[in-house]
């Protein structure tokens, strides 16, 4: 597209540059919220760790996530010096005067000259700020939005630049994939443990079990053959030899049968059992 609209090929002038600032702009846009993933922390340096949950749906199909990070920032009270700009004390160097005695290195004579320690104010910021309690920073949060890449694996790490995300370090957020109530983690594949009554296996031709990212409709015929059922390249991105793959999606059926059925239901029941016998003996 770029090409085609260079003014050297015959194209506008100023349609191509209207299209390679938006380009630009969402090339900028797209580096600075990519994550890159690392598989062990740095051995030496100053960032920040930390754990981050993520859940299935969010490593499967979230394309971006807001992480929250601690962060230490300059104190606005005391503006960094750990001390409380609106309250003094009396120098302990000038007593308060301002002025300390000394000797001209010329007459010998006593002279007075303004204190090193107050610079001649009398009193010093020797209060401790109240809100940093003297450390100069105070603790805060930090949102940031990142692009999840695909493949994610527990025990990775997110690496996020500094530069990159205008933080104060850089950080590595550990990646830990939460258990999920219905799905099951099995290397790479996930595991669905799904109910379903006889009268759906029997009645209808269709049912329909949930995924991650929705729900899939089944074909009964096939799971009468079999209670199990795969579902190719629905279940956990990885990388092989530099190939993104997806595993599969092993959904285990548990028939429901009903008990206790009253007397009426159970003689339709043989009826239409006998009706199928007469039926399929004369076919």
């Amino acid at each position: 597209m770029l090409k085609a609209l260079h003014p050297d090929l015959g194209g506008d002038k100023e349609e191509f540059l209207k299209f390679l600032a938006w380009y630009t702009e969402q090339h900028a846009k797209d580096k600075n919220f990519k994550a890159e993933v690392v598989k062990r922390l740095p051995s030496q340096g100053n960032y920040v760790y930390r754990c981050e949950e993520f859940t299935l749906e969010e490593i499967l199909t979230l394309k971006q996530k807001t992480l929250v990070l601690p962060v230490e920032k300059k104190c606005p009270d005391c503006d960094g010096t750990g001390y409380d700009r609106c309250k003094s004390q009396v120098c302990g160097n000038c007593l308060g005067t301002g002025l300390i005695e000394t000797l001209s290195s010329r007459s010998k004579d006593k002279v007075y000259v303004p204190c090193p320690f107050c610079g001649g104010r009398g009193r010093v910021q020797r209060v401790i700020c109240s809100t940093c309690l003297g450390r100069g920073t105070i603790r805060d949060e930090l949102r940031v939005v990142v692009d999840l890449p695909l493949g994610l694996e527990e025990g990775d790490y997110l690496y996020l630049p500094r530069d990159r995300f205008n933080l104060p370090q850089d950080v590595y957020v550990e990646v830990v994939i939460k258990d999920h109530p219905n799905f099951k983690r099995v290397g790479k594949d996930l595991i669905l443990e799904h109910s379903v009554s006889v009268w759906e296996l029997l009645l209808s031709d269709f049912i329909e079990v949930p995924t991650l990212e929705g729900r899939e409709r089944l074909a009964t015929s096939d799971l009468r053959i079999s209670q199990e059922i795969v579902l190719k390249s629905r279940g956990l991105y990885y990388y092989e030899r530099g190939d993104l793959k997806r595993g599969d999606l092993i959904v285990k059926l548990r028939v429901i049968y009903p008990i206790d059925l009253p007397l009426e239901v159970k003689e339709c029941l043989n009826l239409a059992y006998e009706t199928y016998k007469r039926l399929h003996q004369g076919g």
